[in-house]
């Protein structure tokens, strides 16, 4: 594998290409198109599309340069076999609009936070614009600041922060994120029943998450006759603390004998409850704001 001086033919970059003998193409690494990552490109396709006119590159190679920015971010491997380059820009991962422009910045910044208000720092602002697959820095800037206009993410410099807003629309929006099943452990007979099934689990839905609850015992349904086999077919358990109810500890505790993660919560004004609890509980002080919290939460399990 010997080195050539080449330069990246989609962000331009003035880097060395490295020739992979065997292979008879060229790998560019480290990049704009790729920041810390690779993409491998054959020498002849790389000739026919450095051959091509300015104006038709002027117009293509943005869209190439978001689309290998995107998949090596994911850690996907990126292969150009060929000039033919329509399967790529006709694909649905490119951008159309402006507002799929700026989705592509809250995903990119969704896979590079923990939680929301996470600060992600551009190493290279100024040839960042392939993360929304602009053609130019005007075009980012403007994306950037418009995502500000509807508090969806704050920005000092090149520091950009997701919002809670902005961290729930970019939850709802990532392909990383599976549809889990939450069961969550109330008991049916407290006045925290109804609030969390007509607030908590409408809103896990919205968000992608496939919330049950367990009914009262009059209830005939499947889901009351047996909660502990919705237990055993759920992803993850959410056990309500608030009031220290004795089946929201037996649920909690089937549930991590079977190997299923546990989320922890408690009402603000009972505290004391949570003592009890493994970890630390998420404190609320109104349904809503939990909804919130475990939407958040559970997209950061997904994470890991």
């Amino acid at each position: 594998m010997t080195q050539l001086p080449k330069r990246c033919l989609f962000c331009e970059s003035n880097i060395a290409g490295l020739r992979l003998e065997g292979r008879k193409s060229y790998l560019f690494r480290n990049c704009y198109c790729t920041n810390n990552g690779e993409y491998e490109i054959l020498e002849e396709v790389y000739e026919r599309l450095h051959a091509r006119p300015h104006s038709q590159k002027r117009v293509q190679y943005p869209y190439i340069s978001g689309y290998i920015r995107e998949k090596t971010d994911k850690r996907e491997k990126i292969m150009l076999d060929s000039d033919n380059l329509s399967p790529i820009l006709e694909s649905s991962d490119i951008p159309k609009t402006l507002e799929e422009k700026m989705n592509k910045c809250l995903l990119f910044l969704y896979r590079h936070s923990s939680r929301p208000e996470d600060s992600v720092v551009l190493n290279s602002i100024h040839y960042s614009y392939n993360i929304t697959y602009s053609p130019n820095l005007q075009e980012f800037i403007y994306i950037l600041e418009e995502l500000k206009t509807k508090k969806l993410i704050t920005r000092i410099g090149a520091a950009l922060q997701l919002t809670a807003k902005g961290w729930e629309h970019a939850a709802s929006l990532s392909d990383k994120k599976p549809n889990k099943t939450c069961f969550i452990a109330v008991p049916a007979d407290s006045s925290l029943f109804e609030p969390f099934r007509d607030v908590v689990v409408p809103h896990m839905d919205d968000n992608g998450f496939a919330a049950v609850i367990q009914q009262p015992a009059a209830d005939s349904s499947p889901e009351a006759a047996n909660p502990l086999e919705q237990i055993r077919q759920s992803d993850v358990v959410i056990a309500d603390l608030t009031r220290s109810h004795p089946d929201v500890y037996f649920n909690a505790g089937f549930a991590l004998g079977l190997g299923i993660p546990v989320i922890y919560t408690c009402g603000q004004e009972d505290t004391a409850s949570s003592i009890a609890s493994p970890g630390e509980p998420l404190v609320w002080k109104t349904v809503e704001e939990l909804a919130d919290k475990l939407v958040v939460a559970l997209s950061e399990t997904d994470r890991k």
